[in-house]
């Protein structure tokens, strides 16, 4: 049996060194992992420890696996180059979120990836943690979702775009918008792209192709970490007690004693809740208010899916 050989694309991306750091520590894969830049030209990282491969279209002709945290041009590029030379591609960016045809990454444990799939985005991620455990107490009616996401989504571009704009207003001069549709230091934008996609893929993730989805995406003036305000309408009735003690009881749960802020949640691998409380506006409501470290989840949620193709390649 060979070992299964992964290519991490995007190795220096913010989202690509977390997807690293997270591999590092499961040192005992049995695999091979090669790291490609996210370009053709091949660059030591700062502190010169790192050289990646440069990305060639012959590059990924042997990887069993192509995992893909880079710009879209690159995607678009070198996902149809890997897939035709047999690998199974993952990408984690935005490409084909509004195509219904492409598949999100299954999250259920030893489910095999598909040819090509997309990796849950990270409030997916942070719902699909805190709603499944809730899905036993009683079906799911309707969910009224509104997050506040981070510009890291966006990679270093979203960072230095907000530094940026900030730096250049406490200066007392204008700020005007290049990355994002407005000014977005010390402000927040209504995004709607992809709207309808997200709602689909949440509703596959919980298995609920009927599920009601109430869906606004804020891009806040955080530099990492996400939050959601979420309202579940349940379909039969529950308790507060209940509810809290399946999230409690949860792996990768967190429960804040008071407050829940994105700054409480960097560095952790739990999505935080503030204390659930009942929403008395519909008949069997919940809210509650989550948080969480986008990238260290979605770094997380990536290893997962590497670790099960590693698995299946052992016992083939």
């Amino acid at each position: 049996m060979s070992l299964l050989t992964v290519a991490l694309v995007g190795a220096e991306t913010l989202l690509g060194e977390e997807i690293r750091r997270t591999l590092e520590a499961n040192d005992n894969l049995a695999l091979t992992l090669r790291l490609f830049a996210a370009s053709k030209e091949s660059e030591p990282d700062e502190d010169d420890t790192l050289l990646l491969e440069p990305l060639t279209e012959e590059a990924l002709n042997t990887v069993d696996l192509a995992v893909f945290a880079a710009p879209e041009d690159i995607v678009r590029r070198f996902i149809p180059l890997a897939t035709a030379a047999g690998a199974v591609c993952l990408d984690t960016g935005n490409v084909g979120r509004d195509d219904a045809s492409l598949p999100l990454a299954p999250l259920q444990p030893g489910a095999p990836l598909p040819t090509l799939s997309l990796l849950p985005t990270a409030t997916q991620l942070m719902l699909a943690r805190v709603l499944r455990p809730l899905q036993e107490l009683a079906p799911l009616q309707r969910l009224v979702v509104s997050t506040f996401e981070a510009v890291s989504t966006y990679g270093e571009e979203g960072i230095d775009a907000l530094r940026r704009e900030a730096g250049e207003l406490l200066n007392g001069r204008p700020a005007p918008a290049t990355l994002f549709s407005r000014q977005l230091a010390f402000n927040c934008i209504q995004n709607s792209v992809c709207e309808e996609s997200w709602c689909e893929g949440m509703r596959q993730i919980l298995g609920s192709p009927s599920l009601g989805i109430a869906f606004t995406q804020v891009q806040a003036p955080l530099f990492y970490g996400h939050a959601i305000a979420l309202q579940v309408e349940f379909a039969a009735p529950i308790t507060l007690a209940a509810t809290s003690a399946a999230l409690a009881a949860c792996e990768g749960v967190g429960i804040a004693d008071d407050v829940a802020t994105p700054a409480d949640a960097m560095g952790s691998d739990d999505v935080l809740i503030a204390a659930p409380k009942i929403d008395a506006s519909v008949e069997h409501g919940l809210s509650l208010w989550l948080v969480a470290d986008n990238l260290r989840l979605e770094a997380e949620a990536v290893v997962s899916l590497i670790i099960a193709a590693t698995e299946q390649n052992t016992s083939a």
